[in-house]
């Protein structure tokens, strides 16, 4: 675990990385995965917005929100070979990588640890609690390092909240050190009292 000042230039990942190219290349990554799914009825993504939007008075609606992106993706389709696209994979993230890699040297580190989330998972957007709280912008934020700078991430369960939800540890570390990931994920679970789902209470 680095301090915390270490973390301030890697704020704004969704927004100059994720966002653009997950964007980007959706619809071509989904319809090609779908071509080969003899299973699923929606082959296109519009034909799953379609189908998304047809939930909407069911018991398992589709949040409104995910529909909106999946617009969005539409929208974004074709620009993968964009100017832009291209210098963020081409440019930003392999400049990420070298600066999150420069850092663990220098720090003297063979991973990174951090919450999976910054808060536990959210209600689902159709209902309400009065007791889930959440101060962060993006509760998912810690997620978007190790996939921005492409390298490996674990996470295990590590115990639970006063709310009895479960909560998460992420292990990111360098390039091809996923067998280190992987003793640092066996040696946490091995030693946590967090297991077979019988929680800790972390406030």
């Amino acid at each position: 675990m680095l301090p915390g000042q270490t973390w301030t230039s890697y704020t704004g990942l969704w927004s100059s990385i994720m966002g653009p190219v997950g964007d980007a290349e959706f619809v071509t990554n989904y319809e090609t995965y779908m071509r080969y799914d003899g299973r699923s009825k929606a082959k296109t993504v519009q034909q799953l917005i379609d189908k998304s939007k047809d939930l909407a008075d069911t018991n398992t609606p589709v949040n409104p929100a995910r529909i909106k992106g999946y617009e969005t993706n539409v929208k974004s389709a074709g620009k993968f070979k964009s100017d832009e696209v291209q210098s963020i994979i081409y440019e930003k993230m392999p400049a990420l990588t070298n600066t999150v890699e420069q850092t663990m040297i220098k720090n003297g580190v063979d991973a990174l640890i951090y919450p999976t989330m910054s808060r536990v998972a959210s209600v689902r957007h159709d209902a309400k609690d009065s007791t889930y709280k959440c101060d962060s912008d993006d509760p998912y934020a810690a997620s978007y390092l190790a996939s921005s700078a492409h390298l490996p991430e674990i996470s295990v369960p590590a115990g639970r909240d006063s709310q009895n939800m479960p909560i998460g540890l992420s292990f990111a570390g360098a390039q091809d050190s996923e067998r280190i990931l992987l003793g640092l994920a066996a040696a946490y679970e091995k030693i946590s009292p967090y297991k077979n789902g019988d929680g800790l209470e972390l406030d």
